[in-house]
């Protein structure tokens, strides 16, 4: 579990709590990644778009061995 704090966002507001668990699933290893206590819908989304490029990252370099060529969240 990972939990960080965003210094522009007020101290009021509780940090972002991150779980990675890893298990085995028919076979072979199953990722999942929950992400709680998101702010608000907007910040929801900006995770979204950033655990998506994330994970293609990784994925790339756990089939490839190597990451991608651009780096995701640049990506068009």
């Amino acid at each position: 579990m990972n939990t960080w704090e965003d210094p522009a966002v007020p101290a009021v507001v509780k940090p972002d709590v991150v779980t990675f668990t890893i298990e085995s699933h028919d076979g072979i290893a199953r990722l999942t990644v929950h992400h709680r206590n998101i702010a608000d819908d907007e910040q929801l989304a900006i995770a979204g778009r950033g655990w998506s490029a994330v994970l293609s990252n990784l994925k790339s370099y756990i089939e490839l061995g190597r990451p991608l060529a651009s780096v995701p969240w640049e990506m068009p």
